[in-house]
């Protein structure tokens, strides 16, 4: 019984660590996407920074924080995809419809979710 009990324990921790591994690959593909634009060709770092400093776009730091409240009921996974695959559905205030619209056409499904991890891991 305490050999099994060990295996499950084991067998758990494997499959966390296993987890914890794509989840530092996604981050490490979203920054990529986040600096070089991916087949789009248009980085978000052109308009959106890590630190504060607003650009022509809101700054994506502490952007967890802030981006389940813009949006009531909407989870701050689904305003991000939103944010990408349509910019000109929510405009924080005090900036202008500038984004790129262009996103949908290049980015798959998982280089959203890749994006996603990268912007939820800045604080």
């Amino acid at each position: 019984m305490k050999r099994a009990y060990l295996l499950l324990v084991l067998g758990l921790f494997l499959l966390a660590a296993c987890g914890g591994a794509s989840d530092d690959a996604a981050i490490r593909a979203g920054r990529e996407l986040y600096e070089t634009g991916g087949a789009s060709k248009i980085p978000c770092a052109t308009c959106h920074t890590l630190d504060g400093t607003p650009l022509v776009g809101p700054s994506f730091k502490g952007l967890s924080e802030r981006a389940g409240s813009r949006i009531p009921g909407m989870s701050v996974e689904d305003y991000i995809h939103q944010s990408i695959l349509n910019p000109g559905a929510y405009i924080v205030e005090g900036y202008q419809n500038s984004m790129n619209n262009t996103y949908a056409q290049f980015f798959s499904e998982e280089d959203i979710n890749n994006l996603t991890a990268f912007l939820l891991s800045i604080e």
